[in-house]
């Protein structure tokens, strides 16, 4: 069985990365998605330069300390008392390209009220970014190696691909 199911949220533009935080602090409430009471926040290389992960204490230093960096990251959050990952990717610095939540797949697979927390959830994510696609699927492809082609494909109208969720 595969380990995770991952949604990845392409947003129709490059957009600041303060207007994203902005909208994701209310996507949070509105979805039940709490911050973990410790977590790493986890940032994606710059260049030649890779970061350390952070462990923090509160939502508003993690997200301060993520949005803070120039190719953003991740970090862990509760759903339905079950813990997810989201991350923020990005071909320009301090700007959003893609969001993508993970969680692990058994939970997803064998607990229908979880599943459909998820999918709920990442409905929700598609809706308030106003996404231009949110796919979700099983242990999809590390993101350098196809995403950046997936963006611009979707980006000029392109839609290729079958996933277990497909939001358009």
């Amino acid at each position: 069985m595969p380990s995770y199911i991952t949604a990845y949220a392409i947003l129709p533009e490059p957009t600041k990365a303060d207007q994203v935080l902005a909208d994701f602090k209310r996507w949070r409430e509105l979805s039940g998605v709490s911050c973990l009471e410790e977590c790493n926040v986890i940032f994606n290389d710059s260049g030649d330069i890779e970061r350390e992960p952070e462990l923090v204490s509160s939502e508003e230093d993690g997200l301060n300390r993520l949005f803070e960096w120039p190719t953003l990251g991740g970090m862990g959050f509760s759903l339905s008392g079950h813990k997810i990952f989201v991350s923020f990717r990005g071909e320009t610095p301090h700007h959003v390209d893609v969001i993508t939540m993970s969680m692990n797949s058994k939970l997803y697979v064998f607990h229908p009220d979880i599943r459909r927390s998820f999918e709920e959830t990442v409905a929700r994510l598609h809706q308030i970014f106003k996404s231009k696609r949110t796919v979700v699927d099983y242990d999809l492809l590390s993101p350098a190696s196809w995403l950046k082609k997936e963006v611009e494909k979707v980006r000029s109208g392109v839609f290729e691909g079958r996933y277990a969720l497909d939001l358009r």
